[in-house]
This record gives structure tokens, C-alpha cells and sequence, in this order.
């Protein structure tokens, strides 16, 4: 659950700077991009997703996902969410 390359991805992603979709592409291009900012973009919601899908079907229990992200998983999301 947390390779160093995951926590680079992290790192990276809560340290970028847009306030959603089209200013991500404005200052970093587009989301498909092969640039590190975008490769840990991807990795970081691509890992989310699949930590939800686990925990909806019931293969990963909810709060050991929050006890072991604490509030970075909530940073995340927020940072997230404004790609809308």
C-alpha cells in the first residue's frame, strides 16, 4: 500500500497547482500527457480508484484504508475533486 514510487506520485500530486481541468492543462498540458506531472496525477487517482472499488465490493475494509491514509487521503480527494 505504499511503494516509494506511490509516495512519490503523492507527494507530487498534492504539491501541484491548478484550481481545475482546464488550468491543469494550461499549466501542466494535457492529463495524458507523458510528464511527470501527469504520470503521477494518473497514478495517484488510478490507485484511489482501485482502493474504492476493494472496499465497495468489500475485499478491503473502509477504515483500515483511513487509518493507514489518515488525512492524506482526504488532501488527495480534495485536490482531486476539482478536476470536475
Amino acid at each position: 500500500m505504499s511503494s516509494s514510487e506511490l509516495q512519490v506520485a503523492v507527494v507530487r500530486t498534492l504539491n501541484l497547482e491548478f484550481t481545475d481541468y482546464d488550468d491543469f492543462v494550461k499549466r501542466y498540458g494535457k492529463i495524458h500527457s507523458e510528464k511527470p506531472e501527469q504520470t503521477a496525477f494518473l497514478a495517484v487517482v488510478n490507485y484511489l480508484d482501485a482502493l474504492g472499488i476493494l472496499a465497495r465490493r468489500g475485499l478491503v475494509d473502509v477504515d483500515l484504508i483511513y487509518e493507514f491514509w489518515t488525512g492524506d487521503i482526504a488532501d488527495l480527494w480534495e485536490k482531486i475533486s476539482t478536476m470536475k
